[in-house]
């Protein structure tokens, strides 16, 4: 009787195995290697995306050697403390923006020398402007740590914590309507039988009357994409025109069905929730950074207390060493989601073949990694690998007939 038991749990592993290695070999029809010209493209970005953190944090600790907070403190000594704040911020937030300028303009190249860009000089730099201010809105959340930190010395961090948890909800509802329009056109779909569609996708979903947008991408890049946003009044599903002009319906709708995957999941609630809770995180850390490092350099760096304005700089260096830290996290529960997305849109459209296409794609179109290196994908993708994607696609419902 042992002996049958051992075969059968031989031939059950075999058979697995057999599954699985047909499942990998199959995801090579859809999706094979990258290119020479795309590896090198890959080589390009993944090394702009290392020296533009290296880039910033050189910026950063370039305003501290010039005591940008300091000088700035001393110009306003008559001045309330607020007014001192929020100049600090405006001045270091206008020096990175323009120290940001030659990464922006190497990125802007690569993508230009690949074929992908199609913005002028005009809407880039309207784009840097438009980033500019938008930083400049974060100065009443400085002003609100300043203020708590002069009242609770011991527990700021907390009360910031959670008093930005209201202020984040707020801005997920806001931001689709009062930033993205900053960036880009957004218009409904126009196309009824593929809106008809998308509409009886999101009522088996149990996502009711939802918004679905184009966005005027092609304007900027070649690339496609789609994404969900928003949340109450502005939730909506938006898609790249570049998306509709190059995508057949079949596989418009896998990529539609994935993206409502995140609302019937509550994944924007649920990114919401880790979010708050993992600011409290970063910012208590931030705030023993700040006592210890305040401890041992403050004559240095010429601030006179936690509580002086001229703290900002150092304060924003740490908090984003602090937030490059929490990158691979983010980055691994992103990753979970994706995959849970994944499947309810396997489930909720369930063509294999189509979402396998659909998702080969962006290797051919975006020269997306279909095997990036581990140390990408741990360190700081929010997908999983593209081959990853399409053999679980294939897995769903056995071996489907590639389309071509």
């Amino acid at each position: 009787m042992y002996k049958w038991w051992l075969v059968g749990a031989l031939v059950l592993v075999c058979t697995c195995a057999m599954a699985d290695d047909w499942a990998w070999r199959e995801t090579y029809r859809y999706l094979p290697p990258a290119s020479a010209r795309a590896r090198s493209y890959l080589t390009l970005r993944y090394s702009a995306y290392a020296l533009s953190v290296l880039w910033t944090l050189g910026g950063l600790l370039l305003g501290l050697k010039l005591n940008l907070g300091r000088k700035v403190c001393d110009r306003l000594r008559y001045s309330p403390a607020w007014a001192q704040a929020i100049l600090v911020w405006i001045t270091l937030a206008t020096f990175l923006a323009v120290w940001s300028l030659p990464i922006s303009a190497a990125s802007l190249a690569i993508e230009r020398a690949y074929g992908f860009a199609t913005e002028t000089a005009g809407t880039w730099t309207a784009d840097r402007v438009a980033e500019w201010a938008v930083s400049l809105l974060y100065a009443p959340v400085v002003l609100l740590a300043l203020v708590l930190i002069r009242r609770s010395p011991r527990r700021w961090w907390l009360w910031l914590g959670i008093l930005l948890i209201p202020v984040g909800l707020v801005m997920t509802v806001l931001y689709p309507v009062l930033v993205e329009p900053l960036f880009n056109k957004f218009q409904p779909l126009r196309d009824e039988g593929l809106r008809r569609d998308i509409a009886q996708l999101a009522s088996r979903a149990g996502v009711h009357n939802p918004q679905t947008l184009v966005v005027d991408a092609s304007r900027r890049t070649r690339k496609t994409n789609a994404y969900v946003i928003g949340l109450g009044p502005t939730h909506r599903v938006v898609l790249w025109d570049t998306l509709l002009r190059t995508r057949r319906r079949d596989e418009i709708l896998a990529v539609v069905a994935h993206e409502l995957g995140h609302y019937a999941l509550n994944h924007i609630w649920w990114r919401f929730v880790l979010e708050s809770l993992g600011g409290i995180v970063v910012i208590f850390l931030l705030a023993q950074a700040l006592s210890a490092g305040l401890a041992r350099y403050m004559e240095h760096l010429g601030v006179c207390s936690l509580q002086d304005p001229a703290v900002i700089p150092a304060a924003y260096l740490i908090l984003y060493l602090l937030l490059i830290a929490q990158t691979p996290i983010e980055a691994a529960i992103s990753r979970r989601m994706e995959r849970q997305a994944d499947a309810y849109g396997l489930s909720l459209f369930p063509n294999p073949d189509a979402t396998a296409r659909a998702l080969a794609r962006f290797a051919a179109e975006n020269y997306t990694d279909p095997d990036p290196p581990k140390c990408v994908v741990y360190g700081f993708a929010s997908h999983p690998p593209l081959r990853e994607r399409v053999r679980a696609a294939l897995e769903h419902a056995g071996s489907p007939r590639p389309t071509r």
